[in-house]
C-alpha cells in the first residue's frame, strides 16, 4: 500500500516543499530529482545521474522536517560526488 493512501499528510508536506506529484501515490519531482514510493513505507531516491542513491522510510507523523531535510542532504552529496568524478 502507498503512502499516501494511509498518510496523505507526508505528500502535503513534499507540496510544500517544492516537489511535485507525477503519479498519484506513487512518484514526486523536483527538477531531475524523484521519489519513487515502493510498496512498503521506504522511498526510493534516484536523479538522472543515479537510478539508486538511496533508500529512506516513509517518515511517523511529527518527522516530515527531519525526513524533508535528510532527502535533501542525500541529494546534495549525490550531485557534489557526481560533479567530482
Amino acid at each position: 500500500m502507498s503512502y499516501t493512501s494511509a498518510d496523505p499528510w507526508f505528500g502535503v508536506a513534499l507540496e510544500a516543499a517544492g516537489w511535485q506529484e507525477v503519479v498519484p501515490y506513487a512518484e514526486f519531482t523536483k527538477n531531475q530529482r524523484r521519489i519513487i514510493f515502493d510498496t512498503s513505507s521506504w522511498m526510493e531516491l534516484s536523479n538522472d545521474t543515479n537510478p539508486r542513491i538511496f533508500d529512506v522510510p516513509v517518515p511517523e507523523r511529527g518527522r516530515e522536517q527531519w525526513t524533508l531535510n535528510l532527502i535533501e542532504h542525500l541529494f546534495a552529496v549525490e550531485e557534489a560526488t557526481t560533479k567530482r568524478s
